[in-house]
């Protein structure tokens, strides 16, 4: 991916609308001087890492292309820590706090202690209130944030707020980063492969940390499939001989790049992102909670159920009734219909009926 990112800056830097205006012999772009043929087609097509590919024996394609002072800027993006950020999860909480520290003021955010609330507080600048209102809560712009910088604050936050397990933060921040992904992307021209393999980076090691992912057998024949449409729906060459079908392959680059693509089509398509955090309560297992626990996916349907009848007329619903609720005897007697509610106004507007009125409940002995 890395090595697709530096030939989007390339590209970018010489004005160009694809690699072929760079490798044309009689290019006005000087890039194209000096370049064995079919180096930036290497990138282009198998994402082959130009700092690997060699120009000379002691020169490779990325210092032969950063010397032309035009192109420097692209040695930025390619060396950029969030490549690093990517393959490892482990690196050290320290380097990325190091890294962190000049930037996130550049975005607008501040790192607030406890220590600078109770001075706010001392001075007079904020009320008792604030608190309440305003910490620990993030509101950012993923426009903002859709530059490599920005992403890697962004996922340096995320990290941070997935090991202290802060769950309203973890939502907004990745509420964020997916919109600034896509902006990213979008501002890169990243397209077919290159566009595949960015949104699986993000899915698998941006967003949520599952760098192991497989598609399934499914998910790589529907792959496949839309890869031979697209290849039929393409325009051929007039008077050329196009390149085989990729169904017609069975050895070589062509076919392992064939095959790979179909891979990272099939996997960023196929891997979905669970968004719903659940804040989890863990203590000593009591009858009462062992009961609801036991029990959670019929009460919650009863739930929904009772919020609906009143709503509406009881008449009107027609809905399978449910099965009652089976409760131990000992948890049935302590049963008793909830007198206060915190919302008088629903109250009110329900006829002070309760969800509890509709939900029926019987003795288990069992």
């Amino acid at each position: 991916m890395r090595a697709w990112h530096w030939l989007s800056d390339v590209m970018t830097a010489a004005s160009a609308s694809s690699v072929s205006d760079l490798n044309e012999k009689k290019s006005r772009r000087p890039l194209a001087s000096g370049i064995p043929p079919g180096r930036l087609n290497s990138v282009a097509q198998d994402g082959y890492d130009p700092g690997m590919i060699t120009v000379t024996r002691t020169e490779s394609l990325l210092d032969r292309v950063a010397a032309k002072k035009k192109y420097r800027k692209t040695l930025a993006g390619y060396r950029h820590p969030l490549w690093r950020y990517l393959m490892n999860r482990d690196i050290p909480s320290k380097d990325l706090e190091a890294w962190l520290a000049p930037r996130i003021s550049q975005h607008g955010i501040v790192d607030i202690t406890s220590a600078d609330l109770a001075f706010a507080l001392d001075l007079g600048l904020i009320s008792s209130h604030w608190e309440d209102h305003h910490y620990e809560w993030l509101h950012l712009d993923g426009k903002r944030f859709a530059t490599l910088d920005g992403i890697l604050i962004l996922l340096g936050l995320l990290r941070e707020a997935q090991n202290q397990n802060h769950l309203s933060r973890i939502r907004s921040l990745r509420e964020t980063l997916l919109v600034a992904t896509s902006m990213f992307a979008k501002a890169q021209r990243y397209h077919r492969e290159a566009l595949d393999t960015w949104e699986y980076l993000v899915r698998t090691r941006i967003i949520t940390w599952n760098p192991t992912f497989q598609p399934r057998g499914e998910d790589l024949a529907k792959a496949k499939h839309q890869l031979l449409e697209l290849y039929a729906n393409s325009e051929k060459p007039e008077g050329k001989r196009g390149p085989a079908s990729p169904e017609r392959l069975t050895r070589g680059r062509s076919e392992r790049r064939f095959r790979r693509q179909v891979w990272m089509l099939a996997a960023s398509s196929a891997i979905v992102i669970k968004h719903e955090l659940v804040d989890r309560r863990y203590q000593n297992a009591d009858p009462v909670f062992g009961w609801i626990v036991a029990n959670r996916e019929l009460i919650s349907a009863h739930m929904s159920r009772a919020y609906t009848l009143l709503v509406m007329d009881e008449h009107e619903f027609d809905q399978e009734p449910l099965p009652p609720l089976a409760m131990p005897r000992t948890l049935f007697n302590l049963r008793q219909r909830p007198e206060n509610t915190n919302d008088w106004h629903k109250q009110q507007a329900y006829g002070g009926r309760l969800m509890f009125d509709f939900i029926p409940v019987i003795v288990s002995d069992s």
